[in-house]
């Protein structure tokens, strides 16, 4: 999928795709990531992560391990803490510490700039479910919808839910 794209794309992802591997091919592939990590006290988050938490900052530049193997390499990445606001949570809103991590490192691009990036993936979500619904309400039997079916809605989602946004 990555050479596909094109030149100068800001991939937007949640936090079930972060992985050193995945984010070293993004980034050799000439292309800019936004994407949530996992920023829980429970563990599971990058030692990266950690160290950012534990600096109190709301935003650093830090060196961070990405690719595997011959590929294996530091790179400067950008760690911004997505605070909420005072009061009561936005609806799909709690107070779990959101942590975003990004290629993007211009000091001219505001912390606040960067949620918002993070955010828009929200209208592919909604994309995703309008497509989807249909097909979930409808009764049908798994094995009975044929490969072609499932070609025309993975393409329909493609064509309707591009993500991938061009700079």
């Amino acid at each position: 999928m990555l050479p596909e794209l094109p030149a100068n794309s800001v991939l937007v992802l949640d936090r079930g795709y972060p992985g050193r591997d995945l984010l070293g091919s993004v980034l050799a592939a000439g292309h800019d990531v936004v994407m949530r990590m996992v920023a829980s006290e429970a563990g599971g988050a990058w030692p990266e992560v950690e160290a950012f938490l534990a600096s109190g900052k709301r935003s650093a530049v830090v060196a961070v391990l990405v690719g595997s193997g011959r590929t294996e390499r530091l790179v400067q990445l950008r760690l911004v803490l997505r605070t909420f606001d005072r009061g009561r949570p936005r609806r799909h809103q709690s107070r779990e510490r959101m942590v975003i991590i990004t290629s993007l490192t211009d000091p001219a691009l505001a912390e606040r700039d960067i949620c918002r990036l993070y955010a828009e993936r929200w209208g592919i979500e909604t994309i995703y479910r309008e497509i989807m619904l249909p097909r979930l309400i409808s009764d049908f039997n798994r094995e009975q919808v044929s490969q072609g079916s499932d070609y025309v809605y993975h393409s329909r989602l493609q064509a309707q839910a591009p993500l991938v946004s061009c700079r």
